[in-house]
């Protein structure tokens, strides 16, 4: 057995090769006796079953495994995956109770997990071998057996690699293995579910001007998987993007909300309709479905970030700060917006230049060019949290001027920076009849109660703005504002 590196989805990080800071730049799964073991999905296969687990009870297997021939005492298990905080053995002692049901009601006749009395747990003598899966070779499905198990894999390693959209090519390299599995098998609805996911992560981190390819593209995936299985929640969620990305936000939220009742324990579906919810002002309603998400999926920095935000404009900024730090521990980067605002709502101006230009550096020294002209991010990062007027102006103008060169839709920091600064006729005109597509999750950022926000909800141009791009039709059916009720 070979296994040099482990990470823990809760608490602190192990790092070592084959990690980043924590997150994985690669994806391993290995065998445990009768079971595939994928650590970065919390999931166990056995033959045909695909067995969810969360991510503590994986965080507990994953030691284990790591300290494999050792035994592993209680006081251990504590630190390592629990550290700092105070916990009693019988969350230990669940832990190994479940994961020893798991693995007996699937194969009764091995032992994986022993006691030693008093003292620990160690893993039993269970063969264990690791695989690291390479990026996706062109025609490597010509040299492929067409067998379900080639097709998992491939769908496993996407969805694994779909997790961490701020490592460069990720989502490229999810969309490329998904494809390949489709020339495996065409039929499989799940692929073409998360295949549509990955186009639409290319939206928002993708090429600026292949942003709406991407979105065709998406909606396309999720619709012939909705033709393959009606009873899936995923498509519907990336059918509803599509559909608000149009302007038709009414039509989002009524395909978010079915999407909940078919599929209400998959995090991407609880976090899209929260979204969508928060959206148009109604945060107080979506912050349940975030922390739906989150509790679903703890380790996604996005769910931690979407939370984060939806807190700040509910006004509980200890809370907002928390999150949004747990968030850029996750490599979220977007998520140091979110935590310069919570400096700034609390009065703290330098933190919140600080902060957004760490994190204006963080996403260029990641992106490069695709994050924008770099003269824009070294010369005004610090002054987008400035309460003088005239320099939020003189920002805003700025910015604007530069993406009216650039004719291409506006880019994500660059609305950002135009939320923040309350530059309200400038957001309108940005988005003309819908949303700014790769840059809509910005539009979140309006139902603050500091005074910026309230320079965009307040402005005369606003109800028209928000009749241009479907919120008006949205509060009509799904109830106002909470900032304007």
């Amino acid at each position: 057995m070979v296994i040099s590196t482990l990470t823990f989805k809760v608490g602190y990080k192990l790092s070592g090769d084959g990690w980043l800071n924590g997150l994985s730049t690669g994806i391993r799964t290995f065998t445990l006796g009768s079971f595939e073991v994928y650590p970065d999905l919390d999931r166990l296969c056995c033959g045909s079953k695909n067995l969810k687990v969360e991510p503590l009870i994986m965080n507990v297997l994953m030691l284990l495994v790591f300290k494999h021939g050792q035994l592993i005492t209680r006081e251990e298990f504590m630190e390592s995956i629990w550290p700092g905080v105070d916990v009693s053995d019988e969350v230990l002692t669940r832990a190994i109770s479940v994961l020893r049901k798991l693995f007996r009601a699937e194969d009764p006749g091995t032992t994986y997990i022993e006691t030693v009395a008093r003292r620990g747990y160690c893993l039993a003598n269970a063969i264990i071998s690791t695989a690291h899966s390479p990026s996706p070779i062109v025609g490597a499905a010509n040299n492929a057996s067409s067998s379900k198990k080639d097709v998992d894999a491939l769908y496993f390693q996407a969805c694994a690699l779909l997790k961490q959209p701020f490592i460069e090519g990720a989502s490229r390299n999810a969309v490329a293995y998904l494809g390949e599995a489709l020339l495996l098998d065409d039929t499989s609805a799940d692929v073409h579910a998360v295949l549509g996911e990955g186009y639409y992560q290319l939206v928002t981190h993708g090429d600026q001007k292949s942003k709406k390819d991407m979105l065709e593209l998406a909606a396309k995936s999720a619709k012939r998987a909705i033709d393959l299985d009606p009873d899936l929640g995923l498509p519907l969620t990336i059918w509803a993007m599509e559909r608000f990305l149009a302007g038709d936000i009414v039509g989002a939220l009524d395909l978010a909300f079915r999407a909940f009742e078919l599929s209400p324990d998959v995090s991407d579906v609880a976090m899209r309709l929260g979204y969508l919810l928060a959206i148009i002002g109604r945060t107080r309603q979506a912050i349940p479905y975030y922390e739906l998400a989150v509790s679903l999926d703890p380790a996604r920095g996005r769910n931690l970030q979407s939370l984060a935000q939806a807190k700040l404009c509910n006004d509980d900024f200890d809370e907002a700060e928390v999150l949004a730090e747990k968030a850029i521990a996750l490599h979220h980067l977007f998520a140091y917006d979110t935590y310069a605002a919570v400096a700034y709502a609390q009065g703290h101006d330098a933190l919140a230049a600080e902060r957004f230009t760490q994190g204006c550096n963080s996403m260029y020294g990641m992106f490069g060019q695709k994050f924008g002209n770099p003269d824009v991010w070294e010369k005004f990062p610090g002054l987008v949290f400035s309460r003088d007027p005239v320099i939020r102006k003189t920002v805003a103008d700025w910015l604007g001027a530069h993406e009216k060169d650039n004719d291409e839709p506006p880019s994500i920091p660059v609305m950002v920076v135009f939320m923040r600064t309350g530059a309200a006729e400038a957001i309108f005109e940005a988005c003309g009849t819908s949303p700014p597509i790769g840059a809509h999750g910005a539009l979140l950022r309006i139902w603050g109660g500091v005074d910026t926000c309230r320079m965009i909800y307040t402005h005369p141009g606003f109800p028209a703005f928000a009749a241009r791009i479907g919120m008006k039709s949205a509060w009509e059916k799904y109830g106002k504002p909470d900032r304007l009720s």
